[in-house]
């Protein structure tokens, strides 16, 4: 992942309100993926979207995945100087489909 051009994963789930996408490490291939590529594309399918944030965590049941990241747009900070900087800390990229 490390060396890679784009990172593809499935998502858990696709969030609505907030336009998120939901990665589990154990369904995206590890924790990597979705973070080392300057591009992240998130596959998730459209039975899995939901209204909010708080309908997919009720979900999750016991015990929680390891490691669950909700993804909302590309790495962004602003750490220096105050200039937002895309891919310090992910992708410069996320691509989101919709499985039908």
């Amino acid at each position: 992942a490390a060396t890679a051009d784009l990172g593809v994963t499935g998502a858990r789930c696709g969030v609505a309100l907030t336009g998120s996408i939901v990665v589990d490490a154990r369904q995206a291939g590890g924790r990597t993926v979705s973070l080392l590529p300057p591009v992240h594309l998130a596959l998730v399918h459209a039975e899995t979207l939901v209204a909010t944030p708080g309908e997919h965590w009720r979900t999750l049941g016991d015990p929680m995945p390891s490691n669950l990241v909700q993804i909302t747009g590309p790495s962004r900070s602003a750490d220096i100087e105050l200039i937002i900087t895309l891919g310090v800390h992910g992708p410069r990229a996320l691509w989101v489909g919709v499985l039908a």
